[in-house]
Parts: structure tokens; C-alpha cells; sequence
């Protein structure tokens, strides 16, 4: 199978390049600079060109993993990378006949949800606290309109947190981002089971790993991906500094 995958020069990118090579399949690479080791094309996808939108021509799915990945980038920033990307990637492959889409989206969609109580479902009305996330509604809504005009297939993934590296949960930060942990092996499991598993249509859902006592509901991304974490971490408060001893 023939599988194109943007941002593939970034944390996830890389991850994900690794597992599905190791699979065999025939995989199109595209980042910002070009990696001739990896096989990495450098592509400006801010700016429609017919000479990388020929590589997703009849690919068999796209992953759209690019864009300005800093949540603390002004909208100027954000636009080019996390808007403009996304419209001239989704013309490209609807041009090319592309029937399968992912698109990487984020859980700050949802951060305003993190003073309340009771479970988050993918289906509950966005929060969004800053421009970033705003950005990848933007991207979820396109994708629902190429969804529906054009008949195809996308599932947006409201992404937890992967960080680079071997990506071990972190008890730094505070119990709501502890919850939002991501692994490495469940990551890329996820943007697998989007890519590949038979779902119709469009959908928005959740993808983290099976952390205790967090509030993302995975239900929906089991029933419609059939994507099960076999990762897990048990968030814990972070121990306060010592306070200085008196003189």
C-alpha cells in the first residue's frame, strides 16, 4: 500500500515512518527540509505546487501529521502551517483520489474543559484556550467538508501528549497533562488504526494511552478504529520544592 505521510521530519513523523517501513509499506515523505537518508522530499505545502501533489496520486492514505507544533504561536505563524497546509493537502488528495485521510489534530481543543468534572466525549463542544487549537478545529472542519463533498474517508485524531524521544510519562507536570499521555507504541497504533482500519465517513476522536483516572473518553476511537492502548501510566501529584530552611 502506497502511504503518504506529512511532517514526517517531526516527533510523531519519525515515529510513525519507523513503524509502518518496518511493515513494508511504500510510504511518500514529505517535511520542510529534505532528508536523503529517510527518503524525505522537502515540500513547501503552504503553497499548492503539482510537483508534490503528484506523489499523492492514488496513494492509498495520507497523514497529515505537518504543521507549527509550539501551542504559543501567534496566528500569523499558525496560519501558513496549520490552515493553509491543510486546505492544498486536502485538494491535493481529493485530486488524486485519495480515499483515506488522517489528520492530526490536538486535545487543547478541549482544554477549556479543564476545571470541570465528569468525563470529556470527542462529540462534547470545543474549548479552545488558544490560537493553536483554534488552528486545528479550522483543520477538522475542512476535513468534514472534503468528507462530505467529496466522499472521503477521515478520521481526526485529537492527539494526547507524545512527547520527543522515548517518551516516558512525566510526574513534572500537573495531574491534567499527566492524563493526557500519550506512549510512543499506542501512538503509533492509533495513527495505524486510522489510516487502515474500514471506517466510513468522519469522525473526531480521542487518542491517548490508558491512563488511570483520566477524563478522555476512548470509547468512541474502540467502536470506530478498533484502536485498544496497551500502554498505561498512574498520574500522581507533583511533589511541591522544600521549602528553605531558616538561616
Amino acid at each position: 500500500m502506497a502511504i503518504v505521510i506529512t511532517g514526517a521530519a517531526g516527533n510523531l513523523g519519525r515515529k510513525i515512518t519507523q513503524h509502518l517501513s518496518s511493515q513494508g509499506f511504500d510510504l511518500v515523505l514529505f517535511d520542510q527540509k529534505e532528508d536523503a537518508d529517510t527518503g524525505i522530499r522537502q515540500v513547501d505545502l503552504s503553497a499548492y505546487d503539482a510537483g508534490w501533489a503528484r506523489h499523492l496520486q492514488n496513494a492509498d492514505a495520507v497523514i497529515h501529521l505537518a504543521g507549527a507544533a509550539w501551542p504559543f504561536r501567534d496566528w500569523v505563524a499558525l496560519q501558513r502551517a496549520n490552515v493553509d497546509a491543510v486546505l492544498n493537502v486536502l485538494r491535493a488528495s481529493i485530486a488524486g483520489g485519495v480515499q483515506r485521510f488522517v489528520f492530526a489534530s490536538s486535545l487543547l481543543t478541549m482544554e477549556g474543559y479543564r476545571d470541570s468534572e465528569g468525563q470529556i466525549r470527542p462529540d462534547m463542544p470545543a474549548r479552545p484556550t488558544s490560537f493553536y487549537a483554534v488552528t486545528k478545529l479550522i483543520g477538522e472542519r475542512l476535513t468534514f467538508a472534503a468528507s462530505q463533498r467529496d466522499g472521503m474517508n477521515v478520521i481526526c485524531l485529537r492527539l494526547g501528549i507524545a512527547r520527543p524521544g522515548a517518551n516516558l510519562p512525566s510526574k513534572r507536570v500537573g495531574l491534567w497533562e499527566q492524563q493526557k499521555w500519550l506512549g510512543n507504541a499506542d501512538a503509533c497504533r492509533a495513527i495505524e488504526s486510522a489510516a487502515f482500519h474500514p471506517h466510513q465517513g468522519w469522525a473526531v476522536l480521542f487518542a491517548t494511552s490508558n491512563n488511570t483516572g483520566m477524563r478522555w473518553s476512548l470509547v468512541e476511537t474502540r467502536s470506530a478504529i478498533g484502536y485498544e492502548p496497551t500502554e498505561s501510566s498512574t498520574p500522581m501529584m507533583p511533589s511541591l520544592p522544600a521549602a528553605p530552611s531558616d538561616p
